[in-house]
């Protein structure tokens, strides 16, 4: 139907600076970018230093540009253009994290 809104959500937690935390927002942004138009891929990161250099190995590793398709938007700093497609944001805290993946995936185990 026109105007119907579809969001698709995937929680995946991991450790930080693992190789996966480049991969998988990256597997993310291919998906969507084969199904839709103006469509982007969100990522949350625990800190603010943790967003920033995920979106530039990221920025990086997809040969664009920091700030362009690839971008960061921390407290006090949105490092975002309407081009970019793939954010990195700082979850609020680890206490709404576990409400999320308690609401998603009815897990206790946060």
């Amino acid at each position: 139907m026109a105007g119907d809104v579809w969001f698709v959500v995937i929680l995946y937690c991991d450790i930080c600076d693992c190789v996966l935390t480049i991969q998988i927002p990256q597997w993310c942004l291919e998906w969507v970018r084969a199904r839709f138009v103006k469509k982007g891929v969100a990522c949350t990161q625990p800190r603010r230093v943790a967003a920033m250099s995920v979106a530039a190995r990221v920025a990086e590793e997809m040969d664009v540009g920091l700030g362009q398709e690839v971008g960061y938007s921390i407290r006090f700093e949105d490092c975002t253009s309407s081009k970019t497609i793939l954010k990195y944001a700082v979850i609020v805290s680890s206490f709404v994290a576990g409400i999320c993946c308690q609401a998603v995936v009815g897990c206790d185990n946060y």
